[in-house]
C-alpha cells in the first residue's frame, strides 16, 4: 500500500511509476506495469544478491554489458533520468533494463 504511514513517498506519484524495489521488496503498480517491470525489479533483487556475496563477479557482469551498443545508448539515457543515481546506480539500471528487455 502506497501511503504517508509506509514513508515511501510515492502515494502521489503512481502515475509515473511501474514498479521498484524498497528494502529488498518488490513493489507493483498493477494498473501500470508490465510483466518486464516486474522481471526488471527481480534483476535488481539477483543483482543484490550477487553484490554482496561476490562483489567482484558483480563488477565484473555489469562491466561485461557495457561495451554493447544498447548498453551506451540506454545508460546515456538513464544518466539523463536518474541524475541524483550514483554511476554504478545509473549501471545497474541500465543492465537490468537490458535483462529484462531479452527475457520480453
Amino acid at each position: 500500500m502506497f501511503n504517508a504511514e509506509n514513508n515511501l513517498g510515492m502515494e502521489h506519484k503512481l502515475d509515473t511509476i511501474n514498479a521498484f524495489v524498497h528494502n529488498g521488496q518488490i513493489y507493483i503498480v498493477t494498473s501500470n506495469a508490465s510483466a518486464e517491470n516486474l522481471f526488471h525489479e527481480l534483476t535488481h533483487i539477483f543483482l543484490g544478491v550477487v553484490k554482496a556475496s561476490d562483489p567482484e563477479a558483480y563488477h565484473e557482469l555489469i562491466k561485461s554489458y557495457t561495451t554493447s551498443r544498447t548498453y551506451q545508448k540506454l545508460h546515456w539515457n538513464h544518466k539523463q533520468t536518474y541524475k541524483h543515481y550514483s554511476e554504478e546506480d545509473v549501471a545497474e539500471e541500465t543492465v537490468a533494463d537490458i535483462i529484462a528487455d531479452k527475457l520480453f
